[in-house]
């Protein structure tokens, strides 16, 4: 395929497919990034949140964050045609935005742009259902301010997700400027040069046909390096029978183990993708520093003929910088509601750069949780909005917005690439995913890692997380007093003597006592908890706003001895172990916040509480906590494990 076989309709070249764009400020996608990713989620309406967007004129601020970096994508729609809002970006402390106007006009500029630092610009015409994607960078120094300003009298449904992006330098001295209003809104930079590159010369490798019998691992090439595989195409029976397998530069196991049917999917375009008959095509680069070894794997129980060819970039040495492409498949266990299904958990250095999903299901039944470093004293939480949304899409719209994304539906499939803002994390990631119960979701992760082996963990490993016994939710009226709030929760004794209590969400009504909840790794996310009784049939039903809930672990300890924690929040929380609080913080928080706590345990059962709120703010709908606990040596410690050895057991 040519270089320009990779362009979507209306689109420029495309780094994902192994195009390059006009010019931009990264290195390629697979040098390991060292900043920090950040995201925001947003949905609100003047019904929704009561005594706000109650007139033309209100603000409202979506993302206020300090540092250097700069906000990489916006994702917004409205429930009606628009636009309901105008945007302000206060640069650096500025006290009038120097960027300012309606998303659809922002995007037209960008659209405009000549050269653009990034794979693409701005995404125009958006297929299906009014969503609209802004992708030009916005560079600060200092910080960034974000601001919406409703229009009409009322504001319907509106949502928004924010991509940033903090401690990266890449753009330093660039300075994003508007002139004009309206459609006559044009935008460039200022102290930013591109720096177009060259194509750079691409051999092809053919790979000869071989047999593969059932129950069979066949070698199907072997490439000699330092190269950066551009293209993969296969000519095989594309279904979950047959599976394709990258090993590096001898490294002791697979860092690429996927099906064919999920790694091309139902596309037809981006950078996975069938074409005719048993033809698919492979685009995300894939470097290695001195052995490629392509196998095949027949799971099935007919032989099958496989063949294909490889685009190669020789290099006269490798980076330093260059992390080895993985790709991770996951068919988990039948959905219950509120386990949520798990993408990926991986430990060590790299990038997250995305997944491709499939039959996940009606898309209000979740969307994307992701948490970065959760196993260390700097956690982030990135969390989106609703199923469709973390795709770039609005209202189940199917289409394309290559480079970054394409649907075919949640049944036949999505894939996202966050080329623009690649996850970088330093010692773990871990991705899940909400669905309704009784579904069977099947994912393949894609990261860049700096080992070439596999480091992933088995998610429902019993010795990863903790059993958890949880509570809620008990509404409260927005705007009450946090002890007001917590007081609407029963005494820990009646749950113990197996007392149920009266609880509704926005549709429904249920009674429940303590609930069993498991943490992954450090995460503890309740936000599905009430699909233990509730069939909840749309967002909408979640209550994610305005409740209080209860968490507790009992730690049973062989002697005394005071660990290490750090506890993660974006609301009023309160951690106490028996009578001693150990935190206790009212405030909603801007974003995602961890803190350090020493953790007393006595000889014997120590029963550690949580009391946690949940209310409007940057990380919509969202319950949980993360707590991350540390013994004497500074290694990860399972808290139900102590009971046996008094030492970590942490896989």
């Amino acid at each position: 395929m040519s270089r320009l076989g990779c362009v979507g309709a209306g689109l420029v070249l495309l780094l994902a497919a192994g195009c390059r764009s006009r010019a931009r400020e990264d290195d390629e996608i697979f040098f390991l990034r060292d900043y920090t990713a950040g995201k925001t989620s947003f949905v609100e309406s003047t019904k929704r949140h009561k005594g706000a967007w109650t007139e033309p004129g209100y603000r409202h601020t979506l993302l206020d964050v300090k540092g250097q970096g700069s906000l990489r994508h916006i994702w917004s729609t409205d429930e009606t045609p628009g636009p309901h809002v105008d945007w302000s970006f206060y640069v650096d402390g500025e006290a009038t935005p120097s960027i300012h106007g309606a998303l659809p006009d922002l995007i037209r500029a960008a659209a405009a742009l000549p050269a653009c630092p990034a794979p693409l610009c701005a995404l125009t015409d958006p297929p299906d259902h009014l969503d609209h994607n802004f992708y030009l960078p916005i560079p600060f120094e200092k910080g960034l301010r974000v601001e919406v300003t409703q229009r009409g009298e009322e504001l319907g449904l509106f949502f928004a997700q924010l991509d940033y992006r903090l401690g990266d330098d890449r753009l330093e001295g660039a300075r994003l400027e508007q002139d004009g209003e309206g459609e006559a809104l044009r935008l460039n930079y200022r102290r930013w040069s591109p720096q177009p590159r060259a194509l750079p010369a691409v051999e092809t490798t053919t790979l000869a046909p071989v047999t593969v019998n059932p129950g069979q691992r066949v070698r199907l090439g072997e490439l000699s390096g330092p190269a950066v595989g551009r293209a993969l195409r296969l000519n095989a029976p594309l279904n979950d029978d047959l599976w394709i397998a990258f090993r590096y530069d001898d490294a002791p196991s697979d860092a690429v183990l996927v099906p064919l049917r999920d790694l091309f999917g139902n596309f037809d375009v981006g950078p996975m993708r069938r074409g005719d008959g048993q033809n698919g095509v492979f685009e995300v680069p894939f470097p290695f520093r001195s052995r490629l070894e392509l196998w095949v794997e027949n799971r099935g129980d007919t032989s099958a003929r496989v063949s294909g060819a490889v685009d190669l970039e020789h290099t006269d040495e490798a980076p330093s910088g260059w992390g080895w492409l993985h790709g991770y498949h996951r068919d988990g266990p039948l959905t219950n509601g509120h386990r949520l299904h798990q993408v990926l958990y991986v430990r060590g250095r790299g990038h997250w750069l995305g997944m491709s999903l499939y039959d996940s299901g009606h898309d209000h039944g979740g969307g994307d949780f992701v948490v970065v470093d959760g196993e260390s004293p700097r956690p982030a939480f990135l969390h989106g909005v609703n199923g469709e949304d973390y795709f770039g899409f609005a209202w189940f719209g199917k289409g394309n917005h290559l480079p970054y994304a394409a649907s075919r539906g949640p049944a036949r499939g999505r894939f996202r690439l966050h080329l623009e803002n690649p996850y970088p994390f330093r010692e773990s990631l871990h991705v899940e995913w909400g669905a309704f119960p009784d579904l069977s979701p099947r994912s393949v992760a894609w990261w860049y890692q700096d080992d070439p082996a596999d480091t992933t963990v088995n998610p429902d490993s019993p010795t990863l997380g903790d059993s958890w016994d949880v509570f809620g939710p008990v509404r409260y009226e927005f705007g009450t007093p946090t002890d007001e709030a917590w007081a609407t929760l029963p005494p820990l004794a009646d749950l113990d003597a197996g007392r149920v209590y009266p609880l509704q969400l926005p549709r429904e009504k249920f009674t429940s006592g303590w609930m069993q909840e498991r943490s992954v790794g450090p995460s503890l996310n309740l936000t599905y908890t009430p699909r233990h009784h509730t069939p909840i049939k749309g967002e909408r039903d979640l209550d994610g706003n305005g409740v209080a809930w209860l968490a507790r672990q009992r730690v049973v300890s062989r002697s005394a001895r005071t660990l290490r924690a750090w506890i993660s929040f974006d609301d009023p929380v309160e951690l106490r172990v028996g009578d001693r609080v150990l935190l206790r913080e009212e405030e909603v928080q801007n974003g995602f916040v961890t803190r350090e706590i020493e953790l007393p345990l006595e000889a014997g059962v120590n029963e550690l509480v949580v009391r946690l709120l949940n209310t409007y703010n940057r990380t919509f709908n969202w319950t949980g906590i993360g707590l991350h606990v540390v013994d004497e040596a500074g290694r990860p410690v399972q808290l139900s494990a102590l009971r046996q050895a008094d030492a970590p057991t942490a896989e």
